[in-house]
């Protein structure tokens, strides 16, 4: 839909990777050119780390060793060309990285609002970042060689700047029935995660034991009054019976 015909309207996930997705196909590409643009990424990923190391070590040898050690990782080489948003977060994640390691170096405000920027950006992909902002301001805070007021006014630009970023695709969110979140797909840990842990127990399998899950969440949802909206849905108990 995004792709065709520029509307989004679930709230369930990021707008992030249907954001990258729609790009590939609305310029013709398919599903095999997006997982062809997440090994790209992948690819890029790997010498941005080898640059924030070589800075911030100031040793050429350890920015090559951190890129080749990125570029052996098992994860990162089995989820480049899947279609999921791990890639395309880890893209930010390392970008974020690279941009704190310039201003630790040079003390710039630019290098501190562009991680800023960029972590925000990470939130729309993968709501996990969301608690960069409090490692960030952290990290910020016992910095020894800054004004404490230089501090206290990059940390409260950050914060506005962070919210910026986030609180309007929140706002969309509460306006389309959910709750003030990124996305609403929380919920589905139950017949995920939940899935494996009792097929685990029971001897069974994920897949069995994910389609009893989601039957009985769809006869427990067929109730309209009770739960009309997302923002209902997702207040419910991880496991209802």
């Amino acid at each position: 839909a995004l792709a065709e015909f520029l509307e989004y309207h679930p709230t369930r996930r990021p707008p992030g990777y249907p954001l990258l997705a729609a790009t590939v196909f609305r310029c013709g590409g398919s599903e095999r050119a997006l997982g062809i643009v997440g090994t790209i990424f992948s690819g890029v990923i790997t010498a941005i780390i080898g640059v924030a190391a070589w800075l911030y070590t100031g040793d050429k040898r350890c920015g090559i060793a951190a890129a080749l050690l990125y570029s052996v990782n098992l994860t990162s080489i089995a989820n480049s060309g899947l279609l999921l948003s791990d890639t395309f977060f880890a893209f930010f994640a390392a970008l974020q990285f690279l941009f704190f390691i310039l201003f630790c170096q040079k003390r710039e405000w630019k290098s501190f609002l562009a991680t800023v920027i960029i972590a925000a950006l990470g939130v729309l992909i993968r709501p996990i970042n969301l608690l960069f902002i409090v490692v960030l301001l952290f990290l910020l805070a016992v910095i020894r060689d800054l004004p404490w007021r230089k501090k206290v006014a990059m940390a409260a630009v950050s914060i506005i700047l962070f919210s910026a970023c986030i609180v309007p695709w929140m706002f969309r969110n509460h306006r389309c029935g959910a709750s003030w979140c990124i996305d609403t797909n929380t919920g589905a840990m139950r017949h995920q995660n939940g899935a494996m842990l009792l097929a685990e127990v029971k001897g069974t399998d994920f897949e069995s034991e994910k389609k009893l899950l989601l039957e009985e969440e769809e006869k427990v949802f067929a109730d309209h009054a009770k739960y009309p909206d997302e923002r209902s849905k997702e207040g419910i108990p991880l496991f209802m019976s």
